[in-house]
Formats: C-alpha cells, sequence, structure tokens
C-alpha cells in the first residue's frame, strides 16, 4: 500500500498514531506535536511513505528524487525567490574620469519585515575603492534608479528604493569596503552562502565607489537581492 500526504492539516487524520495492515504485518504512521512523521512496522510485508510538500493555495505536489542518482531534486533558496517573483536587480555601467571622481548609491531599505538578502559585484578597468555605509543621513535622495525584477513575468515590485548621486549630511558608519585594481580584479560579495549581506529594516544605505587612478575609465556594478520575511 502507498500512504501518502503532506504535513500539517494534510495529515489531520493521523494525530493519533493509525494503525494500517499490509501483507502479514501492521504498519502505524503518527505526525507528532512537531510535525515530524514516524512510522511503526511489525511482521513482514511492505510500506512506503509519499512525501508531499506544500506549494501554496492548499495544493500539494509530491517531493521527487532524481531517476539516476535518486537525490532529492531541490534549487538554491535565492534561485526559488527568481521563481517566486521576489529576485531583483540593478546593474549597469558608468565612465569615471580623474582620481576622486566617485559613482554613489543610496539603497533604501523601507520600514517592512520583508528584508533584502542582497550580493554584489563591482568590476572596473582601474583601481577603485568601495564603502558601504549604514545609517546615512539624507538631504536629498537623488536620482530615481530603476530595479529590476529577475523574473520578467512578474509584476512584483521591490521594497528596497534606489537613488543615484544622493546628498546627505551624514554619511553613516563604515561597515565594508574593499578595492579592486588593474580591470581584473572583480571587487564584492560574489557567492551567498557565509557572504550574504541583510539590510536592516528601515535604514539608509550608502554604497559609494571612488576612482583612485588618473584617466577616464569604465566601472561595472552588479547588484542582486532578494526580499524575504523570516517565517519565524
Amino acid at each position: 500500500m502507498v500512504l501518502s500526504g503532506g504535513f500539517g492539516s494534510a495529515f489531520a487524520g493521523y494525530a493519533e498514531k493509525t494503525a494500517l495492515t499490509s501483507g502479514s504485518g501492521t504498519r502505524s504512521v503518527e505526525v507528532t506535536a512537531d510535525n515530524r512523521l514516524e512510522t511503526e512496522a511489525t511482521g513482514s510485508g511492505s510500506f512506503k511513505a509519499v512525501l508531499w510538500g506544500d506549494i501554496g493555495g492548499g495544493a500539494y505536489r509530491p517531493v521527487q528524487l532524481d531517476d539516476s542518482t535518486h537525490s532529492l531534486v531541490c534549487i538554491e533558496y535565492a534561485h526559488n525567490e527568481i521563481h517566486s517573483g521576489r529576485h531583483f536587480f540593478l546593474r549597469n555601467w558608468v565612465d569615471l574620469t580623474d582620481a576622486g571622481a566617485t559613482a554613489t548609491f543610496l539603497f533604501r531599505v523601507t520600514d517592512t519585515n520583508r528584508w533584502p538578502h542582497a550580493i554584489w559585484n563591482i568590476s572596473g578597468e582601474s583601481e577603485f575603492t568601495f564603502e558601504l555605509f549604514e545609517d546615512a543621513t539624507i538631504t536629498d535622495t537623488g536620482t530615481w534608479v530603476n530595479i529590476q525584477n529577475s523574473n520578467r513575468n512578474s509584476g512584483n515590485a521591490a521594497t528596497v528604493q534606489a537613488y543615484g548621486d544622493p546628498s546627505y549630511s551624514d554619511i553613516g558608519t563604515l561597515i565594508w569596503a574593499g578595492k579592486i585594481g588593474s580591470g581584473k580584479a572583480v571587487g564584492g560579495v560574489s557567492g551567498r552562502d557565509d557572504d550574504e549581506f541583510i539590510g536592516k529594516q528601515n535604514t539608509d544605505y550608502i554604497f559609494r565607489i571612488t576612482k583612485d587612478a588618473a584617466g577616464t575609465h569604465w566601472l561595472e556594478y552588479d547588484f542582486l537581492w532578494y526580499e524575504h520575511v523570516d517565517k519565524d
């Protein structure tokens, strides 16, 4: 026999241990108070449990395994957020002239519990210094910068707001800095894992990139994040 269902409400009928008969033995299934599925078997016979996952809206689908390796089929969480329409990006390039020229951005994390989980990459054909400041005091937000949704079929808008060339009376606290140079190195957080940055709710961040060398050189910037509400 095959027992199928999902955790929680889908297993409401198994709140207590339920006996099932299969072959010459007895099988039982129980959903514990912390939503763990437990089974017991006595005697001979076979028992199979098919695990289903909640995909929202009261719908369930079976968890899948790879046909070749029998490994659990899954994708990284950030990739899932792209599918869900909650992953955003801001990517462009600019020419900076002379030493000391800057490209400055304001990222405003709004007062919502949907927090941005961000990474970024900076590259250029000269030497640059990049700095991230937290809790800036803004006097003029500057020019609105359009943020794009990574899922072009989604109508979701980012809660984070982005501006170019803002003005401020206090740039805030420097919390992250680095350098790139010679047109080869890429600066910034290139992967998630331990590098992911979660913005603080209701906070303004200044991201400033300063050209260190003379002459005109290009700078490319790539900011990526998904916006997520903690489950607990």
